[in-house]
């Protein structure tokens, strides 16, 4: 009967060392879970932005829109491909700026009118050539002059340049 009484204490007691480590490690995952949502709720919430100066941006677009323009007449594909690259990222960083005009948020016309032309402008080049350059850099000009009207900012009309903003690169091949 001791023996019984030994037995059943001994199996009592690793029964609730077991419960009790394995308790212990449910709370551990669980604390690790909840740390690791924690974090992500952290990582999406938005930081205070500094302002976005939206002239800037946009003086950079006309930068790369330019450089763009010159590379196509010259006929290189590849310039072309690495400018139209160049200006989506521009538009691509100003879009998570989140930027304001008059109270208008620029970002969802941003992606609209700038950034889906773009692309579009791109897969066009990258899959049937250069031949109908002039024609896609109109469209995309005619997108971004449109999304000026959208935001009250006709005034400024962008045309194809008659120079290029860097005289000094050679655009050719």
């Amino acid at each position: 009967m001791k023996n019984s009484i030994a037995v059943f204490i001994a199996l009592t007691a690793l029964f609730t060392a077991i419960f009790a480590f394995v308790k212990w490690d449910q709370t551990k995952k669980n604390n690790a879970l909840l740390e690791e949502r924690l974090a992500k709720l952290e990582s999406n919430q938005t930081p205070k932005e500094e302002h976005v100066e939206l002239a800037v941006s946009m003086q950079r677009f006309q930068w790369y829109a330019n450089k763009l323009y010159f590379a196509g007449q010259a006929n290189n594909p590849e310039l072309t491909e690495f400018y139209l690259h160049e200006l989506e990222e521009a538009m691509e960083e100003l879009i998570k700026g989140n930027p304001m005009e008059d109270d208008k948020p620029i970002s969802n016309q941003l992606r609209t009118y700038g950034k889906e032309q773009t692309e579009l402008f791109y897969d066009h080049i990258v899959n049937h050539g250069l031949g109908e350059f002039n024609d896609r850099y109109t469209s995309l000009i005619n997108s971004c002059n449109s999304c000026h009207v959208l935001l009250d900012h006709a005034f400024i009309k962008i045309e194809a340049p008659l120079t290029p903003i860097a005289d000094n690169q050679s655009y050719l091949p």
